[in-house]
């Protein structure tokens, strides 16, 4: 296999420009050609461009992948041109046909024939190729066929020699063209190991524009942009250089990843340890005075960070208003306390309205009830928390300035979130605990006899 140094134009235009006629060129000769793509929206582009230079083709991607095996099928045969994405028809080696190089090169020949008062200097990919090449031309007794250079044959009429050189290149089998650098290089060696398999003749070539990604974002941008040539001994060493970048950086994503993951699976052990605990035992009971404390400070807190905006008048209808119609507390006698003792009133007025709750149950069936109630807030509560560990794991790795550094500030944050996710819990958990009564009054009225009258038994009857 064969690979050619890559182009880097520009703009999208230049490099579609690029594209077109490279294709053209191979499907003149009947090669077969395979674009790749790193995404749908790239293929449909690509596409699109072919379609409208009326080069036949045929479009592999998500979108129509109940063709794939067909398609690939036919991205070996005599002038077949395939767009891909990278990840269409992975897996499946492209078969060539095994009279398609025969046929490339009757092609050469009837192009060279065409133009018979036309100088060709035709540069091959491997002097193998400029063998077959220079062989199968050599049978006309139109030209004086010679081999110069490595792998570069030179076509002379032999009714002329100063008509003007027509240079051209020449290849056998399969063509990959990728058409995005992708961030890893990984990705593009094997979109270039698709051309060349098993000892076959193929050739690979990178024609893309500095305006994609990774080159746009790159600290080569600038390199990239200042070359401005195509095929030059530089492009090749930055795009290494961008890939080597990209791949160090693809490499650091997947450390932080697998450390920020092992983080979160402990504190997710450590949930449901906590969580199997609660299960069995009475804890709320032993915390409940303190949960009601810390719900009270805080509900009273958020409902007076508007105070200098709406008074304190507004603030407390809020405040009077939540209460009664979440919990059925009463607190107008309230009126007048400043934050702290209306914290610290409200905290006394619930426990007693807790008490008055547990009474009405049996003492396990109230701790049952209460631990259900614990549970039921905390798993509402994880999945906000893990999404909190995302942001948080997000800020650490844009503001570490190194990996130890961006982990170790997010284990510290992870704990401290995993302890006000544990108090967020006991807080919130009181205004169920204060449902309760409600569920009992429910229950106690399902639980009364049904009283059917003469009459409607009749009716039923």
């Amino acid at each position: 296999r064969t690979e050619f140094p890559p182009e880097i134009h520009n703009n999208t235009e230049a490099q579609h420009s690029a594209i077109l006629a490279e294709v053209e060129h191979w499907h003149s000769l009947g090669r077969p050609v395979l674009i790749g793509t790193t995404s749908v929206v790239e293929s449909e582009d690509i596409s699109s461009l072919l379609r409208d230079n009326d080069v036949p083709h045929n479009l592999l991607n998500a979108v129509n992948s109940e063709r794939e095996a067909q398609i690939i099928r036919d991205a070996g045969e005599f002038g077949a041109v395939t767009v891909a994405t990278n990840m269409a028809g992975r897996g499946t080696d492209i078969l060539l046909k095994p009279d398609l190089n025969q046929r490339i090169l009757r092609a050469a020949k009837s192009m060279v024939s065409n133009q018979p008062r036309s100088n060709f200097s035709i540069d091959c990919a491997t002097s193998a190729e400029a063998s077959l090449l220079a062989h199968e031309l050599d049978t006309s007794d139109k030209f004086e066929i010679s081999l110069t250079g490595v792998a570069t044959v030179e076509v002379k009429p032999m009714c002329s020699y100063l008509a003007p050189e027509n240079k051209k290149s020449f290849g056998l089998g399969l063509c990959v063209i990728g058409v995005s650098l992708n961030g890893s290089s990984r990705i593009d060696r094997q979109l270039k190991g698709r051309a060349g398999r098993q000892g076959a003749f193929g050739a690979s070539k990178l024609i893309v524009s500095s305006q994609d990604d990774p080159i746009a974002f790159s600290r080569q941008a600038n390199s990239i942009r200042s070359a401005n040539a195509t095929n030059t001994r530089r492009v090749p060493i930055l795009v290494q250089s961008i890939q080597s970048e990209s791949d160090a950086d693809e490499r650091w994503r997947s450390a932080l990843s697998r450390d920020y993951s092992s983080v979160v699976e402990t504190q997710t052990l450590s949930f449901y340890h906590w969580r199997r605990e609660l299960l069995a035992s009475n804890v709320w009971r032993q915390s409940r005075s303190d949960s009601v404390v810390s719900w009270a400070i805080e509900f009273i807190s958020s409902e007076f960070d508007s105070i200098s905006e709406t008074g304190y008048e507004t603030v407390f209808d809020q405040i009077q208003s939540q209460l009664w119609i979440n919990i059925g507390i009463d607190c107008e006698w309230m009126y007048g306390l400043g934050k702290t003792e209306l914290s610290a009133q409200l905290a006394a007025t619930v426990l007693d309205a807790v008490d008055d709750i547990s009474r009405q149950f049996e003492y396990e069936e109230f701790d049952h009830l209460a631990r259900n109630a614990q549970v039921e807030t905390a798993d509402k509560l994880w999945p906000q928390h893990l999404n909190h560990l995302q942001d948080v794991a997000l800020s650490c790795a844009i503001a570490g300035p190194t990996h130890r550094a961006a982990v170790g500030e997010f284990i510290e944050q992870a704990h401290s979130s995993f302890q006000a996710f544990l108090d967020d819990v006991n807080r919130e958990v009181v205004p169920s605990i204060l449902a309760l009564d409600t569920a009992g009054e429910r229950r106690n009225q399902t639980e009364q006899p049904i009283v059917i009258g003469n009459e409607i038994l009749s009716v039923l009857a």
